[in-house]
């Protein structure tokens, strides 16, 4: 006995006149949508976005200040001792000029 006769498969007609996706037949899946015209293109757009900022500001630096603000003084006054160090090597010394001459 060979096995085409075993397993007889035959593919019909109307499975060749649908498309691709509606082949067959899957139970227990369900897909639920609007259709186009019944969405809102930006619902609460501005309102919404508005407020979910709010909250994630809120939530991440409000709420945990305690991370940050150490870093931040540390980096300020570090800012601070940079530029006044920068400053005093740079500034020329004012005895090289007393008798009006450029220093070499």
């Amino acid at each position: 006995m060979r096995i085409s006769q075993i397993v007889h498969v035959r593919a019909s007609p109307i499975v060749y006149a649908k498309h691709f996706g509606n082949l067959t037949k899957v139970h227990g899946m369900y897909r639920f949508a609007l259709a186009p015209n019944e969405q809102k293109a930006f619902p609460n757009g501005f309102k919404g976005w508005l407020y979910d900022s709010y909250k994630g500001i809120r939530k991440q630096w409000l709420d945990g200040w305690k991370k940050w603000t150490i870093p931040l003084g540390i980096f300020i006054i570090s800012v601070y001792w940079a530029e006044t160090t920068y400053y005093k090597l740079n500034r020329k010394n004012p005895d090289d000029y007393k008798d009006g001459n450029e220093p070499a």
